[in-house]
This record gives C-alpha cells, structure tokens and sequence, in this order.
C-alpha cells in the first residue's frame, strides 16, 4: 500500500536491497538496474530519516525491503 506508513519486524535472514535511499546509489550495478544488499544499521539510519520502500512481509516478519528507486 504505497504512501502508508507500517510498522514491521526484521529478522537475521532479512534481505535488505538498496537502490539509494537505503543504501547504494540509484546507479548501482551493470546499467543502473541492481541494488545492492544492505546492513540492518543502514535500514535503521534510514528509517529515522524515512523512506519509501516495498516490503515482503510473512508472519509478520519482513523477508525482504527494497527501496523504492
């Protein structure tokens, strides 16, 4: 749900993707199309900052976050 702010929790195996916003540049990998895999320190400096993004959520658990780029 775009534009709706939602709390979620993380876990280990949590795949972070950055385009950006989390971490990364919008230009990252071979013709600007892949992100690049982030720290769970980076999500949280950015989510105090905010930030859209797409989250996979299972059981309540992110799986996966990948900025919106």
């Amino acid at each position: 749900m775009k534009g709706v702010e939602q709390q979620f929790l993380v876990a280990e195996d949590t795949e972070i993707w950055g385009y950006g916003d989390i971490c990364g540049d919008t230009n990252t990998g071979e013709g600007g199309q892949g992100g690049i895999e982030c720290t769970e320190a980076e999500l949280e400096t950015a989510a105090k900052k905010g930030f859209s993004a797409e989250v996979v959520i299972s059981n309540g658990i992110a799986t996966t976050i990948r900025d919106d780029h």
